[in-house]
């Protein structure tokens, strides 16, 4: 029975070892067909992608532009002609050499002796060495350049390149060397010998491209771009051999090195000395020159691409699927970063970059078919801004230390030991069109030039007392002091706290029986009140001619903490407007900026625009220019065509617009404005004299100074440690609204910030009066007489 058993056992493990074999050769032989598949789509895909040639030419950047045209940013168009450095040093002709030796002698070269390789190995090099060498005539016929100049050239930057990765080896050892050392290990032979192996490691400067001719033109450059996709045929082997095809010029790549320039960087600006005030006044005209005229608006580039850039970039794919012209057939970026470009650092030339930035062109050509698809480079847009930049280097001459205003002079008041006489002063300006909201001018000083910045950049970054890096007119916080009482008295009117036409009494001093806390400026100087000044309680009018503490104190108080807040928010406080030029601060309202701490006793304070409020010169020029709209708000824009700055209405009451114009218009029209004359004395105290602030005929003026208490500057004493004061007294505000003699409303906005000036109408109102000038000379306003 057994042996019956025994032949059915064995047939049926044969029959289960023969299905197990069978299915295990089955797997195989589909992993087989598999791996055959896929070796062959790379290896074809292999073969496609040496059939075809892809190659970049470049682009250029896109320029800033004013309002009227002038080119305030430009690309100055270069291209560097460049040599990989591998064929420089010679690496290329060796690599080249050997892989071509192992393809003509294919399994016989294992075997060879090591002196029959070399004999033959030096021999191809040559070859190939000869072919980059002789290729160089192309480029020197292209160029202008001699071969001398050419091979001078590489055989310097070898030398160079060479220099730095020998030290760079020796560092890298020592340091590893040393590390072994302090763990007090022993140092093995064979563990220097692979110290030495890492410190060997290439640098990134022996695999780059490095100028052979350092600038070239458009014409050229693109000569030099088709030159570099051709191919020659070599017969390193004589014609017994295989051809071997290479670059007609190995290593060749054209670099956009153009540089980025700014044609009014640096301006002259006429000026008419008999505008300026009497001690400064002259005969006939002056012409000073102004540096850094738009630095803060258009920024700077930096020659070095960062992380943040390339992350930039991808979101701004990614934001704009819809735009296929940003990529190419295959999918590439046609204005992706690459080693060595610049890109947009500050400002608009930052916030633009992408705008700015132009898109390559790209070719494809296979070498089976000869088949070519071109995508011809695109330039970078042009961004138009709303400024005038003659406009903008007249404001900046006028404060110009230079031109006296913004210095600290006789008249200006009291000297004071932080500022002598003849003391810059530091400032920012803005002038605005008041029926678009565009910026016609945007002043911060001190500015400086781009060569500054990159020659003393301390200079410009580190300087604690005068800090030159900061847009004052968008980045500066300032307490706005009395020019905020234009847009109170809108705002009480707006919430049913003030009823057009009411007078409100000056006690000079608003909490009874206290002569010292909450009082009206007239008795702080005279002990006099507005009411003796005016025969009786001042309307709202009569109270912004005269800038009446008491007046708004009261409406701060009826408004009360919630009103006062809502007031200014209404107006702007609170918000940036994205200009694209730099940090632009916000505002801030209450005690450290926590609005909700804001107490009945701020809301009295911030009524004449102290206490816990601040803002800056771009806020006071647009709740200004809100109330000449007659309510309606529109943001302010600095770069034209970037859509609707529409906000909203303010709601105001026309009859209470009405009597704040009246009141402006007074304040600098009337004797006793605040705004309106300058007083010098002699240097006895016996001889005193006046003059208006505005001198321009032919042009109307709306205006409100502000003397507005500020904190003191401090710096480190570099000796003791200790925090000293640099700079103290009030910042001098003066804002004005203007037009021409005959328009029923303003044209133009303009906001004056001096800091720790002192007076709003002694030390910013002759600036400001320039800026009127400076807008009839421009072409904005028309003088008459």
């Amino acid at each position: 029975m057994l042996g019956r058993m025994l032949p059915k056992l064995f047939h049926r493990r044969l029959v289960l070892l023969s299905v197990l074999c069978a299915g295990a050769f089955g797997v195989m032989l589909l992993q087989t067909a598999r791996l055959a598949l896929l070796e062959n789509e790379r290896h074809t895909a292999d073969a496609e992608a040496w059939l075809v040639r892809e190659s970049w030419s470049p682009t250029v950047r896109g320029q800033i532009l004013d309002r009227r045209g002038r080119v305030l940013a430009t690309a100055v168009p270069g291209y560097s002609v460049e040599i990989e450095f591998p064929v420089l040093s010679g690496d290329w002709a060796k690599d080249r050499a050997e892989r071509y030796a192992k393809r003509l002698y294919a399994a016989e070269w294992g075997p060879l002796p090591a002196e029959r390789k070399a004999t033959v190995l030096a021999r191809f090099q040559r070859v190939y060495a000869e072919h980059a060498r002789a290729s160089w005539a192309q480029i020197a016929a292209l160029t202008g350049a001699t071969e001398e100049e050419i091979h001078d050239r590489a055989e310097r930057t070898v030398a160079r390149v060479s220099a730095m990765h020998a030290r760079l080896v020796e560092v890298r050892e020592a340091r590893d060397l040393a590390e072994l050392e302090e763990q007090g290990r022993p140092i093995t032979d064979d563990q220097r010998r692979r110290i030495r192996a890492r410190a060997e490691q290439p640098i990134r400067e022996q695999a780059i491209g490095h100028p052979v001719v350092p600038r070239v033109s458009d014409g050229v450059a693109f000569e030099l771009i088709r030159l570099a996709e051709r191919t020659t045929r070599l017969e390193p082997a004589g014609p017994e051999g295989p051809p071997d095809e290479v670059p007609t010029v190995p290593g060749l790549s054209v670099r956009d090195a153009g540089d980025r320039t700014y044609p009014h960087e640096v301006m002259p600006v006429d000026i008419d000395l008999r505008t300026l005030p009497g001690p400064l006044r002259g005969e006939g005209r002056a012409t000073m020159t102004v540096r850094g005229v738009c630095t803060h608006l258009l920024g700077w580039m930096r020659p070095r691409v960062f992380a943040e850039d390339q992350a930039a970039r991808r979101v701004f794919l990614e934001e704009h699927p819809e735009n296929g012209e940003l990529l190419t057939p295959t999918g590439a970026d046609r204005g992706a970063y690459r080693e060595g470009e610049s890109v947009g650092a500050a400002g608009l030339e930052r916030t633009q970059e992408h705008r700015l930035r132009g898109l390559r062109g790209y070719a494809q050509r296979r070498l089976d078919t000869g088949r070519v698809e071109a995508i011809e480079p695109s330039p970078g847009a042009d961004v138009v801004l709303t400024i005038d930049v003659a406009l903008q280097a007249r404001v900046m001459a006028a404060m110009d230390p230079g031109l006296g205003l913004a210095e600290v002079q006789g008249w200006h008041g009291p000297a004071r030991e932080t500022m002598p006489l003849g003391t810059p002063i530091n400032g920012a300006a803005v002038v605005m069109e008041i029926e678009t909201g565009e910026i016609l001018a945007m002043v911060s000083t001190p500015s400086f030039t781009r060569e500054k910045m990159r020659e003393e950049p301390d200079a410009v970054f580190r300087d604690e007392v005068d800090y030159p890096w900061m847009n004052r007119a968008i980045g500066g916080a300032y307490p706005p002091g009395s020019i905020v009482k234009a847009m109170i008295l809108c705002g009480a009117s707006a919430r049913g706290v003030y009823t057009p036409g009411e007078r409100i009494s000056c006690t000079g001093h608003f909490l009874e029986g206290r002569s010292d806390r909450l009082r009206c400026w007239i008795y702080r100087q005279y002990l006099s009140t507005h009411d003796d000044q005016l025969g009786g309680p001042p309307d709202a009018a009569e109270a912004l001619m005269v800038s009446c503490n008491i007046f708004f104190y009261e409406l701060g108080k009826r408004l009360g903490p919630a009103g006062i807040l809502d007031v200014y928010r209404r107006f702007g406080m609170g918000e940036t407007w994205d200009l694209g030029v730099g940090a632009e601060y916000s505002g801030a309202l209450g005690p450290m900026g926590r609005s909700e701490a804001t107490t009945p006793g701020d809301a009295i304070l911030m009524g004449i625009g102290q206490g816990p409020v601040a803002w800056t010169p771009l806020h006071a020029a647009e709740a200004m220019a809100a109330i000449a709209r007659g309510g309606r708000r529109l943001r302010p824009t600095l770069v034209l065509g970037e859509g609707s700055r529409q906000v909203g209405d303010l709601g105001l009451d026309p009859v209470v617009v009405e009597e704040t114009m009246r009141g402006l218009e007074m304040a600098v029209g009337q004797a006793r404005g605040t705004g309106h004359q300058l007083v010098f004395i002699s240097a006895d105290g016996t001889i005193r004299r006046t003059e208006p602030v505005f001198n321009a005929p032919g042009v109307r003026v709306w205006g409100k100074t502000g003397t507005a208490q500020a904190p003191v500057q401090t710096v480190t004493d570099e000796e003791t440690g200790e925090r000293v004061v640099v700079r103290d007294g009030s910042h001098s505000w003066f804002v004005v609204l203007v037009g021409d003699a005959g328009d029923e409303r303003p044209r133009y906005a303009i906001s004056v910030l001096m800091e720790h000036a002192g007076s709003g109408g002694r030390v910013s109102g002759p600036v400001t009066n320039q800026i009127i000038h400076a807008l009839i000379e421009e072409g904005y306003l028309r003088a008459s007489g």
